[in-house]
């Protein structure tokens, strides 16, 4: 395998993974106690680290039978379970750590679901037969009957040899152990993949000590995964916890920053031509903007001219519509990454030299509310971070002979400062939420007639 093709094999699925639609949690336990939370999450940190570091040093695949937790009998033909995955097909390790210093800020995980489902297709094939075959005996019967009755004989038996699928899928989520924040996916999938998480992590740690009492896995397992963890959406965490006024609501969001005069705070995005509106009368009536709103605003001649919240607001307004999805770009702190690709790499002979680096890069999102919670999908092509990637990982692969365990450990720490972008992507739009959402005076008091009843009694 060539240097190149081995780079593209072992980024690129982590990077699809960072920039598909993600929402925002909160984590916490049944008990609201913030100094137990942190406790726990920073023994996850530690455990995590610690299964890391086994696995790779002693081979250890996680994906074996004494570390799954079946969601279904393992007895059953039609079982189901849950394990952990490596990041890198070639090595054991399921976790990427942002460790920018000293301290593990954020843990990438990755899991895997094995489902085994009787084979729909075979299925319908026999109930489509058994359909026929009824007319053709002059006994007719119905395809809703047929179906029953070929689900009939698989439990009686699987008298008609439907074959069995496995079915295999991938979750990833960002685990924020400094703000005790999860960013994944939404699917109910994923949300079941992150509950068993947790509970693949104490079965682990449980195993990995029988295998080395020594090691301190139980010790671990039990101030981290003692207690069993929940997630939130984050905004209805904000709410309770007074820290916002309302849901997640980009309509609201645009108005908001519409009607910011020049002496607020400043917006830190910027919303592009780009964004998907709904009728305010209709729902069904919806419309997709890619780059071309200006087109429809009158005095706009340029359409490289930037945009504005007041723009987008005046547009929406006019014609009576909400704004549902926006695409905006946004200033993150440019990172370790890119920091030391631009301190260390020397141009080719011809080559033009790298552009001067300031403090903060823009990024490309899309963002949008489901069921009041704040999705963002990082959809910037992450030209210079993917540069930087591949030019550190192919120096050193150039340069040094690797083992198995070394390319691993090479891939996982240079990926680990990609997810610089994703830590700070989350810190800006909890800003735009938190700032477009702000508390009143009122909000938390007591009514009149609350009070009267309190100093009554």
């Amino acid at each position: 395998m060539s240097t190149s093709e081995l780079i593209a094999q072992h980024t690129k699925p982590t990077i699809q993974s960072l920039k598909s639609t993600q929402a925002l949690y909160a984590i916490r336990h049944s008990e609201d106690d913030p100094e137990k939370l942190n406790t726990s999450l920073k023994a996850v940190r530690q455990l995590c680290d610690e299964i890391s570091q086994y696995a790779m040093k002693n081979r250890v695949s996680l994906q074996d039978e004494e570390f799954r937790i079946y969601t279904r009998p393992k007895d059953q033909q039609d079982t189901e379970y849950y394990c952990m995955s490596p990041h890198l097909n070639i090595g054991y390790s399921p976790f990427i750590f942002l460790k920018p210093e000293k301290t593990i800020r954020g843990v990438f995980v990755k899991i895997e679901q094995h489902r085994f489902t009787w084979c729909s297709t075979t299925m319908n094939l026999k109930a489509q037969k058994l359909y026929q075959d009824s007319f053709k005996n002059d006994a007719p019967i119905s395809m809703k009957e047929a179906k029953a009755q070929i689900e009939t004989n698989l439990m009686g038996g699987n008298r008609d040899n439907i074959p069995l699928v496995e079915k295999v899928s991938y979750s990833t989520f960002y685990l924020d152990i400094e703000n005790q924040r999860i960013l994944s996916k939404s699917s109910h999938r994923d949300q079941d993949g992150i509950a068993t998480f947790f509970k693949l992590l104490a079965r682990a740690a449980m195993v990995l000590h029988e295998k080395s009492p020594a090691s301190g896995f139980d010790e671990l397992a039990q101030m981290g995964c003692a207690e069993p963890f929940y997630i939130d959406p984050y905004t209805n965490r904000a709410i309770t916890k007074g820290l916002a006024f309302g849901a997640y609501n980009i309509d609201k969001l645009v108005e908001f920053y519409a009607n910011q005069g020049p002496d607020s705070k400043a917006c830190t995005v910027s919303p592009t031509w780009s964004a998907d509106l709904i009728s305010k009368d209709s729902h069904v009536q919806k419309i997709q903007f890619r780059n071309s709103i200006g087109i429809f605003l009158d005095g706009i001649s340029d359409q490289k001219q930037q945009p504005t919240f007041t723009m987008i607001n005046r547009f929406a307004g006019s014609k009576s519509l909400d704004v549902t999805k926006i695409e905006v770009i946004g200033e993150v702190p440019v990172g370790l990454l890119l920091k030391e690709y631009h301190q260390e790499y020397v141009p080719d002979e011809g080559e033009q030299p790298a552009d001067t680096l300031g403090e903060f890069i823009d990024l490309t999102f899309k963002t949008h509310a489901k069921d009041g919670n704040i999705c963002i999908q990082l959809c910037d092509p992450l030209r210079e971070h993917t540069k930087a990637l591949q030019w550190r990982l192919r120096k050193h692969l150039n340069e040094n002979h690797c083992s198995a365990r070394d390319t691993e450990l090479l891939f996982l720490k240079w990926l680990g400062l990609l997810l610089e972008v994703v830590h700070d992507s989350i810190d800006l739009f909890t800003a735009l939420y938190l700032d477009s959402n702000p508390v009143t005076k009122e909000f938390g008091e007591k009514s009149g007639v609350e009070t009267l009843l309190d100093q009554a009694s």
